[in-house]
């Protein structure tokens, strides 16, 4: 009998599976607080946003600040990304900035005027469902990619939706208004992840770069909507207004990114749904703490159940000879991409 090779049997000395088991630990605790530190991130998003509103700044001009100051950021990202790749088609890239324009910039334009009339932790919970939106159109496109634990899961979310709407009891007088813009981003954001992963899959784009060119292309859409709509004087705002389009930019929306692809790289997407619940929860309690929201009872027990129930959809799985590549694709990717943060979101996809 031959000898076993040094390196094959170095692999399997205790020492060396003691090590590699290790690694394999000091990675999953090293991902699961990149998770919770982007699901707290992403979470702040609204905060932020109504400390803006305090100032009298409107929606388009806070969400102008935000980009402007992203802008250099993910161009310098699409750069890095596209480097010695060959240049994309330009029929591709078209086609990403025009999914950027609509998931990045119509989303978030609804999403943030929707902000102006409700509060931050009913924000939070409408935008949770969009993963059931995309479950919804899977459905319609394959009923067989749907179960009935899904079905359970959808009717519990929207009837978490409807306790947390009702629950609301100091929403203001146009609080209708506000959960319609909101829904409608939620559902916006839907049909950007429906058709995202196609385009990247098409041309082998990468999730860096498609984000990058994507997310550019919303910021200049957003600021030409500013200069358009606004004279030049609204950018005229006190510091603190131009503080938090920075820490929008950069510390709600680039430094969450990363951590939650990275993260979910090294947990893999099911224990990143699981891990990202904490979202919502952690908006109610930010918002309690810096704006004074204090949620009704009803209201909490609307959250939750709607939170509970997206967690389960999320991680279901339907029979792999049944399931459809849109649902399967849609649920895995879903939890990743999310206004709160909340892009594709494989790994870098952020909801906003």
């Amino acid at each position: 009998m031959s000898p076993i090779p040094a390196a094959v049997s170095a692999t399997t000395t205790p020492t060396s599976v003691s090590a590699t088991r290790e690694r394999v630990r000091s990675a999953a605790l090293s991902g699961a607080l990149m998770v919770l530190a982007s699901a707290v991130l992403f979470s702040t998003k609204g905060v932020a946003v109504k400390c803006a509103f305090a100032h009298g700044v409107d929606a388009v001009t806070i969400l102008g600040l935000r980009m402007a100051y992203a802008l250099p950021v993910f161009l310098a990202i699409a750069w890095y990304a596209g480097r010695g790749q060959p240049p994309l088609p330009a029929r591709t890239t078209a086609g990403i900035l025009a999914l950027g324009v609509i998931g990045y910039y119509l989303a978030s334009l609804l999403d943030v005027e929707g902000l102006a009339h409700i509060s931050v932790g009913l924000e939070r919970t409408i935008l949770f469902i969009y993963p059931t939106v995309v479950v919804a159109v899977g459905a319609v496109i394959d009923p067989r990619s749907i179960s009935a634990r899904l079905l359970a899961a959808l009717a519990v979310t929207y009837a978490g939706i409807v306790l947390t709407c009702l629950g609301g009891s100091d929403e203001g007088p146009d609080a209708w208004t506000g959960i319609a813009l909101v829904a409608a981003s939620a559902v916006v954001f839907a049909a950007f992840v429906l058709a995202s992963p196609r385009v990247m899959m098409m041309r082998d784009v990468g999730s860096l770069r498609f984000t990058a060119i994507a997310i550019s292309g919303a910021c200049v859409t957003t600021l030409v909507h500013l200069m358009i709509t606004h004279p030049l004087q609204s950018l005229d705002v006190p510091m603190p207004v131009h503080a938090y389009g920075v820490y929008l930019a950069i510390g709600g929306t680039v430094i969450p990114a990363f951590l939650m692809g990275e993260g979910m790289r090294r947990v893999g997407p099911q224990r990143f749904a699981a891990l990202s619940t904490i979202g919502p929860a952690i908006t109610v309690l930010l918002a309690w703490m810096i704006l004074g929201e204090t949620p009704t009872a009803i209201a909490l027990v609307g959250m939750a159940m709607t939170t509970a129930a997206v967690t389960v959809m999320t991680l279901a799985r339907a029979a792999p000879a049944q399931a459809s590549t849109t649902t399967q694709v849609a649920l895995i990717r879903a939890p990743i991409l999310t206004p709160g943060g909340q892009g594709v979101r494989s790994a870098s996809l952020s909801r906003d």
